[in-house]
């Protein structure tokens, strides 16, 4: 009788491997298409332009163009995707940007400052917006909506005074190379090695890579090399690598490695995760929250830079929208509204699609109106994705 029901628990046993086993692939196919499927996008759509543009899309002359595009959207949807983490929002980034790129461009050209002071003082307008939002958000518990809408407000305003609603024009040689400038192919692997390397020796020494990991996350890395090597090949073979889009390479790993390989990064999610849980735990939120903007403060300065360097001039209205292309770029690449969720890449990878998408639309000579049309409703199927992916995941 034993022997029996012995037999009869190891085939029923035996029943709930395959079951068990199928469970285990979808789950894993799961989280490779949520951690891949926008570079699956982003292939299939560069595929689609190719075809569409009779093979311009792809070619040596327009990706650089593209990557120069995404450059500037790139630089503050990065610092915006760590603001949502923390269950923020900022709505002033295009104003902040803009009156950044005014405060350098005024002091550089009408009032005749040196270069360097130049960009100190824009640094100092950059930090000092990012301090105020931060104070008013963080300590006086002002919400991130009001403040930031009203500095949207604000700060376009003081850019048109300033500028008196005209473009300020004549920069110097080396601020347009900022914007518009190439490194070389010879300075395009070496930049990419140092980055490379200090990725790989600060992830080490924060006991983040080891063979456990690499075992692990194999796919990852391996795809995230092959993109890489790909990619420097391409573009080292060609006219070089855009100095917006190394900006944006430095900017991505520093923000990156913040997110995931510091304490603070890690207490920022579990702010954005469960914000009195982590007080109650001892993390210290306002000063988390306070510090996230200052940061932004510093992007909206570098962001500033370059688009002044991209334009040869600082418009008077800064950068119009700037702020929605931010945050729909760090939607798409994952980051959940709701906080707690969110990488820094994929922030980079939503600001190339955005651009990718007004590019190619731009190559077939559809009006820009339709473009816009595009973006709103790829920023609407991606968190519809997202929501519909997390339902199914608590479900299961």
């Amino acid at each position: 009788m034993e022997t029996s029901k012995t037999m009869e628990t190891a085939q029923a046993g035996q029943r709930r491997q395959p079951s068990q086993r199928s469970a285990e692939a979808t789950e894993w196919i799961f989280q490779v298409l949520r951690r891949y499927g926008l570079v699956v996008v982003l292939i299939a759509l560069a595929l689609v332009f190719q075809l569409l543009t009779d093979d311009l899309f792809l070619s040596s002359r327009n990706i650089p163009v593209l990557l120069r595009q995404a450059a500037i959207t790139g630089i503050v949807a990065c610092g915006v995707c760590l603001v949502i983490v923390s269950r923020e929002i900022d709505l002033s980034i295009g104003s902040a940007v803009g009156l950044c790129a005014i405060s350098f461009a005024y002091l550089a050209v009408n009032a005749h400052w040196p270069i360097v002071l130049a960009l100190v003082a824009a640094v100092a307008v950059g930090l000092l917006i990012g301090i105020w939002q931060g104070f008013l958000v963080a300590t006086i518990g002002v919400p991130a909506f009001v403040v930031t809408l009203g500095g949207l407000l604000m700060f376009r305003g003081i850019g048109l005074v300033i500028t008196g609603g005209n473009t300020i024009s004549g920069l110097p040689p080396s601020v347009i190379w900022i914007g518009s400038g190439m490194l070389d192919a010879t300075a395009t692997i070496v930049f990419a090695a140092a980055l490379l390397a200090i990725y790989v020796c600060v992830r080490a020494l924060a006991g983040r890579l080891t063979v456990a990991t690499l075992r692990r996350h194999w796919i990852q890395y391996l795809t995230a090399l092959a993109i890489g090597v790909l990619a420097m090949m391409y573009l080292s073979t060609g006219p070089g690598l855009p100095v917006p889009v190394a900006i944006l390479a430095i900017v991505g790993l520093v923000l990156s490695l913040l997110a995931s390989d510091t304490r603070y990064g890690r207490q920022l999610y579990a702010i954005g995760g469960n914000r009195e849980a982590a007080r109650l735990s001892g993390v210290r939120v306002a000063r988390n929250v306070f510090v996230i903007f200052c940061v932004m403060g510093l992007l909206y300065a570098v962001a500033g830079l370059v688009l002044v360097g991209r334009l040869n001039g600082a418009p008077p209205d800064g950068a119009p929208f700037l702020e929605l292309d931010a945050i729909a770029a760090a939607v798409i690449g994952g980051t959940s509204l709701m906080g707690g969720v969110g990488r820094v890449g994929g922030a980079v990878l939503g600001a190339i699609l955005i651009a990718s998408v007004s590019n190619g639309l731009s190559l077939m000579n559809v009006n820009s109106f339709y473009q816009m049309v595009a973006s709103g409703l790829i920023l609407i199927v991606a968190v519809a994705i997202d929501i519909r992916s997390k339902k199914n995941h608590r479900t299961a």
